[in-house]
């Protein structure tokens, strides 16, 4: 049992390998941030919660209550919130939101939940025992579309350790993500476009990604970690506010992280 301040990013719906990318959905990902109320209780946020874990030969269950402040979670592969929930089609006259004629703050749904599951597995060990090859996929269902702006997302990849002669302590890891925005969203970027045909408004419905990386172990003190990613559809479907009448095109980053252990 554990009782405090406590971020649920730190045991809960995590996988290993995934703490080598620099995107977000890899570490606390879009349904949670965006669904439960102020982000949910993860970094650089907490909240006071009771923790239990029970450990039974491989098995170990994790479930936990928080404060709802920022989110009221039960979890053993999902989280609920009983607090108001906006609705993001449709106000409380059944009106659609991107009429401009309509009138009144947004429905509001009362509760919230989401499910989730985590799979990692090594899958293969080189002669040297550090160079492994590990898979990894964390599929994450919000089902009540009308309240969640994201309603499912999808990340995996694999991670490849000790990946060439020499370089036990290095890894290089590719990944992959999905976030399908909820039918709500879509609902009211069509309404809109329906409601301003003089404006462009491009429908929202997903935002996917790849991304390569190789973390280097360049001293025992200090790691080089470059990143490449290539987002498409950045935002679900964004109107570009330098060009009109098209969405804001696929991006390329690239960067380098650093880390430095005194």
């Amino acid at each position: 049992m554990k009782f405090g301040q406590q971020s649920l990013d730190v045991e809960f719906a995590n996988h290993p390998s995934a703490g080598y990318f620099v995107n977000s959905l890899f570490g606390w990902p879009a349904p949670f941030a965006t669904d439960m109320p102020g982000g949910g209780p993860a970094f650089p946020l907490s909240a006071l919660g009771l923790r239990a874990r029970a450990t039974s030969g491989p098995w170990t269950a994790l479930a936990g209550v928080f404060s709802g402040e920022f989110a009221g979670d039960f979890r053993l592969g999902g989280w609920c919130d009983n607090l108001g929930f906006a609705d993001l089609r449709y106000n409380a006259l059944g009106q659609q939101l991107a009429n401009p004629a309509a009138a009144g703050a947004p429905f509001v749904h009362r509760g919230d939940f989401g499910l989730y599951a985590v799979a990692e597995q090594m899958v293969w060990r080189g002669v040297e025992k550090e160079r492994t090859l590990s898979l990894f996929l964390r599929p994450i269902l919000s089902p009540q579309r009308d309240r969640n702006l994201v309603a499912f997302s999808l990340n995996g990849g694999m991670a490849l350790r000790d990946p060439l002669p020499g370089r036990k302590d290095d890894t290089f890891a590719l990944g992959f993500g999905r976030v399908e925005i909820g039918g709500g969203a879509v609902g009211f970027s069509a309404d809109s476009a329906f409601y301003h045909p003089g404006v462009f408004k491009p429908k929202c419905d997903y935002e996917a990604m790849l991304e390569a990386t190789y973390q280097f172990q360049a001293t025992p003190w200090a790691q080089i970690q470059p990143n490449l990613q290539y987002i498409r559809n950045p935002g679900g479907g964004l109107a570009d506010p330098l060009a009109p009448n098209r969405k804001v095109g696929d991006a390329v980053l690239a960067g380098v992280r650093i880390n430095l252990t005194f």
